[in-house]
């Protein structure tokens, strides 16, 4: 698979060995996807990550009730450890398999078309709420564990990484038009990665201004990790748009070549017989027709799939990657040059 990938991989199973490889050892098992670059598994991973995502969501929301308010002064809620182990994956994944074929017989039976491979309503996820007793909490602690942001910046990569294959995969099956549109998706999760990071960094920023901490250089190699998972992200964006583009370019001047002609052949019958007969041709042959009509259809969605490639700019995310980056590196102790009242902005949200 993709040295991209590798990057990721190794990052996120990295960390194993500390008490958050509940977490992360999760991830790792849901990702075979990734590593294999087999699809088969695509569609439940995608809807175990975004699970995941929930799941953090509400493990947050649980920190800050569980914090006082002078506490909150200097962490968020995302800043603690996982309270909460993750959702099983071997059991989700055979819990969405159950649900598919349910849903599949369903529309069997009723003749329908549509379909929704992703309806979190059909995944009956009060299966995998956590116990809202909190005194029954089973706690994750360990000093080394990866808070919830760091976690989330892996889950948030992985599903870019997940979209991105879904568009080849796509793109293979002749879908192209739906394939490119993952892209934006992918996109969007990287946007939200790198916020993710940009408000972590910011709250380093501000607390070594306020509280110089002893492990400064061990939490700023850990900020630096987390932004190179991102960047690794990023750059398998890029290339595998740039190669859909290629392929899509490739794919409609081939689609043109065999339709061009069949056009030109095609007006010069109707010019020779006429508009008349040409509506009214009482024994017609719809053999060429036909094909010609299955090359409009491909040429179309292929078309379809240029426009959409040609909007998604991955220059802005590349941009403030290097932002922050340069934020990382000129930042020892002192504020390196940084506006602390902006970054309290970007802290805050």
């Amino acid at each position: 698979y993709p040295s991209s990938i590798t990057f990721l991989i190794h990052f996120s199973k990295g960390n194993m060995s500390s008490s958050s490889n509940d977490w992360t050892s999760s991830i790792y098992e849901a990702t075979i996807c990734l590593r294999e670059q087999d699809v088969t598994f695509l569609e439940p991973c995608l809807s175990y990550l975004d699970e995941l995502e929930q799941q953090l969501h509400l493990i947050q929301d649980e920190s800050m009730e569980d914090h006082d308010e002078h506490n909150l002064n200097h962490v968020d809620g995302w800043s603690f450890q996982p309270t909460k182990p993750p959702p099983d994956w071997n059991l989700f994944q055979k819990h969405y398999q159950r649900n598919e074929d349910e849903s599949n017989a369903t529309l069997a039976a009723s003749g329908s078309r549509v379909r929704n491979h992703r309806n979190h309503n059909n995944q009956e996820t009060l299966l995998f709420n956590f116990n809202n007793n909190k005194s029954n909490r089973s706690t994750i602690g360990h000093k080394e564990c990866l808070d919830c942001r760091r976690i989330l910046i892996r889950i948030l990569t992985f599903q870019s990484e997940c979209l991105a294959l879904k568009a080849s995969s796509l793109r293979a099956s002749q879908q192209w038009k739906l394939g490119a549109e993952q892209y934006h998706g992918s996109l969007r999760k990287i946007h939200a990665a790198l916020d993710v990071a940009d408000t972590e960094i910011s709250r380093w920023i501000l607390m070594e201004q306020k509280h110089p901490s002893t492990d400064h250089h061990l939490k700023k190699q850990h900020l630096i990790q987390d932004a190179n998972i991102v960047e690794v992200a990023i750059e398998s964006l890029t290339k595998g748009r740039e190669k859909f583009l290629e392929l899509s370019f490739k794919e409609h001047a081939y689609l043109l070549r065999k339709l061009e002609p069949q056009w030109e052949s095609r007006d010069q019958v109707k010019q020779r017989w006429g508009e008349n007969r040409w509506k009214n041709n009482p024994r017609p042959k719809h053999d060429y027709s036909k094909l010609r009509k299955e090359f409009e259809i491909r040429c179309k969605d292929v078309k379809g799939a240029l426009e959409v490639l040609q909007t998604i700019d991955t220059t802005q995310v590349e941009e403030k990657r290097l932002q922050l980056q340069k934020q990382l590196e000129s930042n020892i102790h002192g504020n390196g040059g940084v506006d602390i009242v902006l970054l309290q902005r970007r802290y805050n949200g």
